[in-house]
């Protein structure tokens, strides 16, 4: 069922910090968080509480808005960022950005992870229903992972009441998919 969004992808860098098992349950209590920064390289920054990865091993994720980060123009464009290396090129600045923002927190080790973000053109993820029986959540524009579980809700919502939206607090119309 193709659908054309007005949206956009790019590509941004994701930096796992790993850490303690006694680290994190320090860190137990740890919000999410999202910083816009005066950095010259980053624009702005997510950072999420330890969570036990497949590994077995805690980590504090932050992802970061990289200020040359250019929209990916094609599936080959995609997938080779999520294939090559290029974020490991950003590991320097977010350590240091990392470090920064918690410098109390006894890393053990850094590692790099591509990823990318879903920009839409209202700002707002698309939640809506876009044909019977088909629902769309799409767009986090660089937010999803500390909104995932907000974004969901709204959806599921959708799905549960047969399109109706009842969130007392957000308008639908916000959140319709634009194309």
């Amino acid at each position: 069922y193709p659908i054309e969004l007005e949206a956009s992808i790019r590509p941004e860098a994701v930096i796992l910090g790993r850490i303690s098992d006694a680290e994190a349950a320090r860190l137990a209590d740890m919000p999410s968080a999202i910083y816009l920064l005066e950095h010259p390289e980053i624009d702005d920054i997510y950072v999420c509480p330890p969570v036990r990865y497949p590994d077995g091993q805690f980590c504090v994720k932050m992802g970061g808005s990289h200020t040359a980060a250019r929209d990916l123009p094609n599936a080959e464009a995609k997938r080779q960022w999520m294939a090559g290396d290029g974020a490991n090129e950003q590991l320097r600045v977010m350590t240091e950005v990392l470090t920064t923002i918690l410098p109390d927190v006894a890393f053990q080790s850094f590692e790099m992870k591509p990823c990318l973000i879903t920009d839409t053109s209202s700002g707002l993820p698309f939640v809506d229903q876009i044909d019977d029986g088909l629902f769309i959540a799409a767009g986090g524009n660089g937010h999803a992972a500390k909104s995932a579980d907000a974004i969901g809700a709204l959806v599921a919502g959708l799905v549960v009441n047969n399109g109706e939206w009842t969130d007392t607090e957000l308008g639908q119309s916000q959140f319709g998919a634009r194309r």
